[in-house]
């Protein structure tokens, strides 16, 4: 009751910040997905109840340093016009006020759930640059491995069927975020050990990459054998959403194969652990 009393007071407190990151998540369609985000740390949380066992809620002293520290960078913020620092310290607020509330252990049970609400700082679009020149050299390389010509110059590239370019849209920066923020919920459910979570998220960052650059060029070659029939309206965005699903079932699938098979022993490990350190 206390804590959602003070959360409500903070969203309240700083409405403004909080009302501004919403409407990036509803005009930026590379941070839709950001509207799950709380629900999905709402589950994470409920689904670690059982290793909250025999754990009392106390005081954190140490948190009130941390919201300390995120109100000089809201301050910052707002002095420099820089939105990402107030983004950042209004998502730390949540954060420090649950963690001085519910105490050090509590909160290191659920230190991922906490950390899972800064998925929905809207932040990556300097990315975007470098992602549209990595999309193009995969682009062209397939092109060149089926044996069809291709100029390029920047992100203008002719074949000899039509011309194109490889658009901010055509970065796959909502891909590659959405793949890590998804895929961080997944490794942190499905692995239990450090090294199958490094593989895996360092595989949410090689697939979406790797991915769109394949999606690029089936894109193109769909339209130079269609002779720019199809991929070209709004299918172009259809099939690019369908490819991406495809690509989350893949990575999931393979994720699969070298989870932690032992969950069972696992949970009733840790609950004894956390039953016996009361």
């Amino acid at each position: 009751m206390v804590i959602g009393l003070s959360l409500a007071v903070v969203i309240a407190t700083y409405f403004a910040t909080f009302a501004d990151m919403v409407l990036i998540w509803w005009n930026s369609s590379t941070f839709n997905h950001c509207f799950l985000i709380v629900p999905i740390a709402l589950y994470l949380i409920a689904e670690s109840r059982a290793r909250l066992v025999g754990m009392r809620p106390t005081v954190a002293p140490l948190a009130l340093l941390f919201l300390v520290s995120n109100g000089l960078l809201w301050s910052i913020g707002l002095l420099l016009g820089i939105a990402f620092f107030q983004h950042l310290a209004v998502v730390g607020f949540l954060i420090g006020v649950s963690w001085l509330l519910i105490g050090p252990r509590v909160a290191w049970a659920l230190w991922f759930p906490l950390f899972y609400f800064y998925f929905g700082v809207p932040e990556g679009e300097f990315l975007v640059p470098y992602l549209q020149d990595w999309t193009a050299k995969v682009l062209v390389t397939m092109l060149r491995i089926s044996n069809i010509p291709v100029f390029i110059e920047g992100r203008y590239l002719s074949i000899p069927s039509g011309n194109f370019v490889v658009a901010e849209a055509c970065s796959g920066i909502n891909y590659l975020i959405a793949t890590v923020s998804v895929g961080s919920m997944y490794a942190y459910l499905r692995f239990h050990t450090i090294w199958r979570r490094v593989v895996f998220m360092l595989l949410t960052v090689a697939v979406p990459l790797i991915a769109n650059g394949l999606r690029a060029y089936g894109i193109v070659m769909i339209a130079h054998l269609s002779q720019y029939k199809y991929a070209m309206g709004i299918d172009h965005y259809i099939y690019g959403w369908l490819f991406f699903g495809v690509v989350i079932f893949i990575l999931f699938a393979v994720g699969n194969t070298f989870s932690d098979k032992n969950d069972a022993l696992y949970e009733k490990t840790s609950i004894h652990w956390v039953r016996s350190d009361k």
